[in-house]
């Protein structure tokens, strides 16, 4: 005995190689896979750009299983991540219905997208293990401040009162 046969070489094995001619011949025609666990795997031959030509599978377009239609509803948390946005977007509306009327339309439009920002913001600080109340509020007395010819006073008093809230409202 040998030492290649010893360690378990057998060097017949290894002339009687696979080759890609010899397995592409294996793979000819169709392959039919039970129905309850796989979808219909069809091999296809195509020609390449060089010529050759190229075995491929594809899927069966019958099979119900590969082809499946996505769901139109949200998952539950992001339906609940959008409810308390918008719960936070509306304290930090609460009041503030005037002023923003009496604003031109690109103050406006620079004050609601901050805003929307701002709450999306909140909501992310809100669900940390340790709440930066701090940062809340600066949060919120810097989207007040968009606000022309509001007094510094007005805004530190109502930031405060709309941390509060939305600290509430997160527990």
């Amino acid at each position: 005995m040998t030492k290649a046969q010893k360690n378990g070489v057998d060097f017949q094995d290894l002339d009687n190689k696979q080759t890609p001619e010899n397995m592409q011949e294996k793979f000819q025609g169709r392959v039919v896979v039970s129905p309850e666990s796989e979808p219909q795997v069809e091999r296809v031959e195509r020609s390449t750009i060089t010529g050759e030509k190229e075995k491929t599978s594809t899927f069966d377009q019958n099979t119900q299983t590969s082809h499946r239609r996505p769901s139109k509803a949200l998952p539950r948390q992001a339906l609940i991540k959008r409810e308390k946005i918008k719960q936070i977007e509306s304290i930090l509306a609460e009041g503030l219905e005037d002023i923003y009327l009496s604003m031109d339309s690109r103050s406006q439009r620079i004050f609601k997208e901050t805003g929307e920002k701002v709450a999306e913001q909140i909501y992310s600080l809100l669900h940390q293990a340790k709440v930066k109340v701090q940062k809340i509020f600066e949060l919120i007395k810097n989207w007040l401040r968009l606000i022309p010819g509001v007094n510094k006073w007005f805004v530190v008093q109502e930031a405060k009162l709309r941390t509060d809230k939305i600290l509430r409202l997160a527990r």
